[in-house]
């Protein structure tokens, strides 16, 4: 069993969960225009917090003693810890630069798992609504910031923070003719990355089912007006891989209005890929011209980039990014390079050497940056044993999720669930979660979410307002 049954939560849990997402909405915002030069140390601002949740869980006597979510917790932070000191003892130079780069390695493996697996056993409804509104408030604070960035020029404070320091500043990518890719409130594209998607998948389950089976308590007002918000910023975000997540999220959405069987569902579900290519291919060029050109020119750019590098042009890329992890067994040590290697902590130090590898990698014919995909890193960090089973665990979770959410629309005539797996395979298939901020902020607060959400649907209280343990 991935989750274990409920174990009861406080008011003070909720609040707490709260805030965590709160301030993972906001840390981009904080280190560009209001604290630029504690840029590195807002990055951990969620870990008191989260060390609030778990001491909270454990005080409560709440703390999960059982299921698949925190064994892996556990084995991975053992895991991480002995390979660290077996690169220690081997590396030839291991200073306070490698050790910092360790630590910022276990914190993005391990520190948040544990958090997903507080979350799947003990979130209530009412957690799983004021979470879901939290997000969709951003998500609507997101949008006027993302289309003001839009059309504000990189080296703009909007875009690049206000610190006067190079080194502090950001640096948004571009899309085309001279616009950048927006980042809303974040460091990076990946917060909007996360909220679009979400945004989408929560309306489509809103839709699917009456009012009076919504499995969230969420008014009619805020879907709406946060779904207009997540269509305006999707049209400017400029993103290739948000357009792919919500595809996605519609493909699931209309497998889980299929396998409900009731006709609302059924009918929604059939009108949900005519609304969406009405919205893409007339709305946008109409409502917004130049975000769409400059989309079409960055679709146009990348394609002919991609169809010289790989047989199947930009699909082909898509699946080299899942696979390309197995370009890295022969070069790598059975024990990795050094824990965090391949992440942003890297990035910004410029005392810690990349092995030998890495810079023989455009030389032997590989395709953008050294251990640049998510699966990679898990590779040259953690050795191809261990790093394959981290790979092999975000597998696990993927089918997991999918196999609980077609059970759910199809035994429960809950589409819910569904629609949710399809945020957990973008992150387990595609996303960076052990090595960019946003993504492990947030990743394993959906994971946990996801498996909430299918332990109250497996809880005999069908009110769902005081889940009761698995039966």
């Amino acid at each position: 069993m991935i989750f274990a049954g409920y174990a009861g939560e406080t008011p003070l849990f909720r609040r707490l969960v709260v805030i965590y997402l709160v301030l993972w909405g906001l840390e981009g915002a904080l280190r560009m225009w209001v604290f630029p030069a504690l840029g590195n140390q807002l990055y951990f601002v969620r870990v008191p917090l989260t060390l609030l949740i778990y001491w909270e869980t454990f005080y409560s006597g709440a703390w999960p003693k059982r299921g698949g979510l925190i064994f892996a917790a556990y084995a991975f932070t053992f895991l991480c810890i002995l390979i660290v000191l077996i690169q220690a003892y081997f590396r030839l130079s291991f200073g306070n630069e490698e050790l910092l780069v360790a630590a910022v390695g276990m914190y993005n493996y391990c520190f948040y798992l544990f958090l997903a697996a507080i979350l799947a056993c003990r979130a209530s409804q009412e957690t799983i609504s004021i979470v879901t509104k939290t997000l969709l408030v951003l998500m609507i604070i997101n949008c006027p910031v993302s289309v003001v960035q839009f059309w504000a020029p990189a080296s703009s404070w909007l875009n690049s923070g206000i610190s006067l320091d190079p080194s502090a500043q950001f640096h948004s990518l571009g899309i085309a003719l001279g616009h950048v890719r927006p980042s809303g409130t974040f460091t990076a594209s990946n917060g909007l990355a996360a909220l679009i998607p979400f945004t989408f998948a929560t309306l489509i389950a809103f839709v699917l089912v009456s009012p009076r089976r919504r499995s969230i308590d969420v008014s009619a007002r805020l879907m709406w007006v946060a779904a207009f918000a997540a269509a305006v910023a999707l049209a400017f975000c400029g993103s290739r891989n948000v357009y792919a997540a919500v595809a996605i999220v519609l493909i699931f959405g209309v497998f889980a209005g299929l396998l409900c069987g009731s006709n609302r569902a059924l009918s929604v579900s059939l009108m949900l890929p005519a609304a969406a290519a009405t919205i893409v291919v007339i709305v946008f060029p109409l409502v917004f011209p130049t975000s769409t050109e400059a989309f079409a020119a960055r679709i146009q750019s990348a394609d002919a980039s991609e169809a010289d590098s790989f047989l199947l042009g930009p699909l082909g890329r898509g699946l080299y990014y899942i696979f390309n992890f197995v370009y890295y067994f022969d070069s790598t040590p059975f024990f990795g390079h050094l824990l965090g290697i391949a992440s942003n902590a890297v990035g910004r130090s410029a005392t810690v050497s990349l092995p030998p590898e890495a810079a023989l990698w455009r030389e032997a014919g590989g395709w953008g940056g050294w251990a640049e995909v998510s699966f990679s890193k898990h590779i040259v960090e953690l050795g191809p044993v261990v790093g394959s089973g981290f790979i092999v665990f975000r597998m696990l979770i993927l089918t997991s999720s999918i196999r609980l959410g077609l059970l759910a629309a199809r035994n429960a005539g809950n589409p819910y669930p569904l629609v949710m797996a399809s945020l957990v395979l973008i992150y387990m298939l595609f996303f960076q979660i052990t090595s960019q901020g946003t993504d492990i902020g947030i990743c394993w607060i959906f994971v946990g979410m996801f498996f909430a959400i299918c332990r109250l649907e497996s809880t005999t209280d069908q009110s769902r307002c005081r889940p009761s343990a698995p039966s």
